[in-house]
């Protein structure tokens, strides 16, 4: 009889396990919700960064660049989680060809590199308030997130 308690204790066990880890990416709106919000993010501080730059040399504004700088290389940082395998079969603009067999394809990766560098510089040359700085970061990242939202993701 202790051996029939343990196994059923033990399929109980494994059974939610199963369950709870197959649930993790279940409620898929918050998830993706979260990752709208994080892209909405990253969005956002370059949108604040090209008003600075518009604004001009002599902005008051341009003491903030280094703020929105150092945000874009640690949203970058993370961004490598926010696409989980789990998640390819939910309905969102995300194209298929951000996943394989073994979680991100290794065009996805390579994409979210060239962003996390991008971001990486952006965080250097806006980091002493340098007008021109926050002009070439702008370049320098608007055209990583152009390559990757023109590869994977969908209008």
């Amino acid at each position: 009889m202790k051996r029939s308690i343990h196994s059923s204790v033990a399929k109980g066990l494994a059974f939610v396990l199963i369950v709870f880890s197959s649930l993790a990416y279940a409620d898929s709106s918050n998830f993706l919700t979260y990752r709208e919000k994080m892209m909405g993010a990253i969005g956002s501080h370059m949108k604040a960064l090209s008003l600075i730059a518009k604004e001009g040399k002599e902005t008051p504004l341009l003491k903030h660049a280094a703020k929105h700088g150092q945000a874009l290389k640690e949203l970058a940082e993370i961004s490598y989680d926010i696409f989980p395998v789990e998640t390819k079969s939910l309905k969102s603009h995300a194209k298929p060809g951000i996943w394989d067999k073994q979680g991100l394809s290794k065009e996805f990766k390579e994409e979210l590199d060239k962003f996390k560098e991008a971001a990486d510089k952006v965080a250097a040359l806006t980091k002493n308030n340098d007008y021109t700085g926050v002009v070439k970061s702008l370049k320098t990242i608007g055209g990583s997130c152009k390559s990757c939202h023109n590869s994977f993701k969908s209008k």
